[in-house]
């Protein structure tokens, strides 16, 4: 998803698509009460767009609202980026949920989807899964030629940028020996971790060996995905 910002564009994912509409699919299994629940899981296909991380918030709300006996949230993450806005909300609603969450990197976990794997406390990652790390970057809206104000401008917003990345992945690889700052200032110095890097760097605290079967189940993915 891209955003004009005072006319610049952020970018801070590997992959966008403008304004698409978001689709959930509940799965639950058939109880009298809700009472008899006992465990949940969302699953997040693609990338990070304000729509979709809306419905999320919705879920992770539906859950701690109207299914008290569950004891944790599974969130399935397979999403290589998308708005810096929107994955930081997310974040905000994962630290925020009375029912803690547990972050699972699926498939892919990179770029603005990492703001919100880092936001729970318990982290997981599949075998074979990818984070992807990188700096922010940023390009004019149209502008040939730029004056010096514009200059100031763009430097501003690809800072702050970097430092919500920074001010995240400061406690996610608070054991890590990865040297942000040269990762954050240029995109061949990004960084592609899995299993085990994953975890020694911190990012992750264990590894799943599948999917989890739970007694109810959210998928969220874009209404114009086909596969």
């Amino acid at each position: 998803m891209k955003k004009i910002v005072s006319k610049l564009l952020i970018l801070t994912s590997i992959a966008a698509t403008p304004w698409a509409a978001a689709n959930t699919n509940f799965v639950g299994k058939k109880v009298e009460e809700n009472k008899e629940i006992k465990s949940a899981k969302i699953v997040y296909f693609g990338n990070i767009s304000s729509n979709k991380i809306s419905e999320l918030m919705s879920s992770i709300d539906d859950i701690n609202n109207n299914y008290p006996t569950v004891s944790e949230i599974k969130l399935y993450i397979n999403s290589g980026g998308g708005e810096m806005e929107a994955g930081y909300a997310a974040a905000q609603a994962v630290k925020g949920s009375r029912i803690p969450v547990k972050t699972i990197n699926a498939s892919i976990t990179g770029s603005s989807a990492t703001l919100i794997y880092c936001a729970a406390e318990k982290r997981a990652t599949l075998a074979s899964a990818t984070f992807y790390i990188h700096s922010a970057s940023i390009g004019n809206s149209g502008m040939n030629y730029l004056q010096p104000n514009h200059i100031n401008d763009l430097k501003k917003n690809v800072n702050n940028a970097n430092e919500i990345f920074r001010d995240v992945y400061k406690d996610c690889l608070k054991k890590s020996s990865i040297d942000l700052d040269k990762v954050l200032f240029s995109e061949d110095n990004s960084l592609y971790l899995r299993y085990p890097e994953s975890v020694k760097s911190g990012l992750a605290n264990t590894l799943e060996t599948s999917i989890a079967q739970t007694d109810i189940a959210y998928y969220i993915a874009d209404n114009n995905d086909k596969d």
